[in-house]
Formats: structure tokens, C-alpha cells, sequence
């Protein structure tokens, strides 16, 4: 299959991008050709928004291209940060189109408390009723995602994920500047999206 990944990639190497490794590696594990989107500029094959609005137009537009689309719901995507009612209802409208147009999309959520506000309402039942499934790397959440969101139980996904074993600059102490640094990291990410875990 054919995947595309939206979430933030290395570098920089924080929490949100380590996730996003790991659902990459596991997806060329199982033998899918995975492309990256990063909302940032990075290793990722692609760039482009992944909140609000214009996020959601990027991925209605490109994820037809895809066989599935696995989007990581963190504090910045899908939902923009401190966004006031009427933005989070349009925000969640907005999303939930694109997901639906997507052939399969799946929401990767590596910790529903950093969106509290999109659980529960009208605006965030239509956001999680659009995606095929949810995969969640806490109980809590996924229990969360089934009482608040009214999201069906046979369709969240509990992860469980694996600590990282190497930092993403591991080995590089060569690299003096940026442009050094990213082209090591892309071709590293190559290897990794080939290989897999």
C-alpha cells in the first residue's frame, strides 16, 4: 500500500516527531511504501500545513493520491492551538471533509490531553466519526475516545509503542551545519522508511 504520514519528522527530533518515526517504521515493516508530510521544514518527503483549515484543504487534496492516510492528532494538528469555539467547530468541519475523502484515514492520537476541547460536542463527534479508525497509545484515551467522543470500541486501535532506541542525531558529531545535518538526516530516514523497526 501506498501511506502517506502527517506529522512532524526530524529534525528537530522532539516527542511529536519520535512518534511519527515509529508509525513510519511500522508501516515499512509491514511492507507499505510511507511518505512523510511535516507541517515544518525537515527530513520529511513533503511539506505543508497540518491544522486549521488550510491543512485540511492539503490533505482533501493530496490524500486521494494515497491508499491510507495516517494523520498524528498532537497540541498543533489537526486542531489549531487556543482556538476559540467557533474555530474549533470549523477546524473539525473542515477535517472531517478531508478525512472523507481520503480512501482510508486513520488518526494516530499519541496523547488525547494535549486536545482536550476536541473530545465530546457535536464539532468533535463529526471530526472522529470521519476517520476509518483511531489508534491510541493510552487506555485512558482510548476509553476516553469510546464514552466522550461516542466512537465505536472495535475501531480504536491500542498502540503500544516502543521506547526510542537511538537519539536521531546519533553518530553525527561530523555534522558542523545545518544543510549537513539535514542531508544526513534525510538519508537516514530513507534507510529507516526502507528497513523498517
Amino acid at each position: 500500500m501506498r501511506v502517506l504520514v502527517v506529522g512532524p519528522y526530524p529534525p528537530p527530533a522532539g516527542p511529536g516527531a519520535q512518534q511519527t518515526m515509529q508509525t513510519v517504521r511500522r508501516l515499512a515493516a509491514g511492507g507499505d511504501e510511507v511518505e512523510v508530510q511535516s507541517p515544518e521544514l525537515s527530513a520529511a518527503h513533503r511539506h505543508g500545513p497540518a491544522t486549521g483549515p488550510r491543512g485540511a484543504f492539503e490533505l482533501a487534496r493530496r490524500g486521494r493520491r494515497y491508499d491510507a492516510v495516517y494523520v498524528h492528532v498532537g497540541s498543533g494538528a489537526p486542531l489549531r492551538p487556543n482556538a476559540g469555539r467557533a474555530r474549533r467547530l470549523i477546524d473539525c468541519v473542515m477535517w472531517a471533509f478531508a478525512l472523507r475523502r481520503c480512501r482510508e484515514s486513520v488518526l494516530v492520537i499519541d496523547d488525547l490531553t494535549l486536545n482536550p476541547l476536541s473530545v465530546g460536542g457535536r464539532s468533535g463527534r463529526l471530526l472522529w466519526a470521519s476517520a476509518s479508525r483511531l489508534l491510541v497509545t493510552k487506555e485512558t484515551d482510548r476509553l476516553s475516545m469510546h464514552r466522550d467522543g461516542g466512537y465505536p470500541l472495535d475501531r480504536i486501535e491500542l498502540l503500544s509503542l516502543p521506547a526510542p532506541t537511538q537519539r536521531w542525531d546519533e553518530g553525527w558529531a561530523g555534522a558542523a551545519d545545518a544543510a549537513t545535518a539535514q542531508a544526513l538526516v534525510r538519508s537516514r530516514a530513507a534507510a529507516e522508511r526502507r528497513r523498517g523497526p
